[in-house]
């Protein structure tokens, strides 16, 4: 039945999983299929207004189009020009600020960042995943020209490397929050010891429109 809220979860991972495919479609593409599905849940909750709430279509409205517009950005990232070298820096700047910041926060770590939040995060982790993720972007970006015939705009590498930094910490609060708000400690338990895949993805999520924003107006990689 309607009631258990399966017709809108069914929506909401069609929706979600097909974005980056319309991607391809460009921007176009994507503003009309947000249309489209924006008005299949307002009409779900006009009909079955006795089994939804505005809240249940504001929440899922909120979390599909952010999750499938940052998958697309990494599919479009990826598709562009120097692709594969510009998505690794989305993945570098996330997973990178993450390992910095873990480490940093457990030996040097005195200062709670947001301990109403996230208790174990550290502002020394944090400044650290700052540092840390810049100076991996930067020997990436300096060491890939080696291999590979490009060239590299190292300030636009530092640039972006700060920016990685501080975007995939405030997309990992932010997650946090959310999960405060649910009573969740993971999203999922697919990976032991890790959680779900939102718990390894939700910094990439914030991280990925960012770079490809930024990657479109000053180029890393030439």
């Amino acid at each position: 039945s309607l009631s258990d809220k399966k017709v809108l979860k069914i929506i909401c991972i069609i929706f979600s999983a097909s974005l980056p495919f319309i991607a391809g479609f460009g921007v176009t593409g994507i503003g009309a299929s947000v249309y489209i599905y924006l008005s299949i849940l307002m009409i779900m909750l006009l009909i079955c207004h006795k089994n939804y709430k505005f809240a249940d279509i504001a929440s899922a409205f909120t979390a599909t189009i952010f999750i499938g517009i940052s998958f697309s950005c990494i599919s479009i990232v990826r598709h562009g020009e120097l692709g594969i070298a510009n998505m690794m820096i989305i993945f570098l700047g996330s997973w990178g600020t993450d390992t910095f910041a873990y480490f940093a926060g457990r030996i040097f770590g005195t200062h709670k960042l947001a301990p109403t939040v996230s208790p174990k995060k550290t502002v020394e982790g944090s400044v650290c995943g700052i540092i840390g993720t810049t100076a991996l972007i930067t020997l990436y970006a300096v060491t890939l020209p080696i291999f590979f015939n490009i060239k590299t705009d190292i300030f636009s590498a530092v640039i972006i490397g700060i920016i990685c930094g501080i975007i995939s910490q405030i997309g990992d609060l932010c997650a946090s929050v959310i999960k405060r708000e649910h009573g969740l400690k993971d999203y999922g338990h697919i990976m032991p010891g890790h959680g779900g895949i939102m718990d390894r993805f939700d910094s990439v999520l914030f991280t990925a429109p960012a770079v490809f924003l930024f990657i479109a107006l000053v180029p890393v990689f030439m």
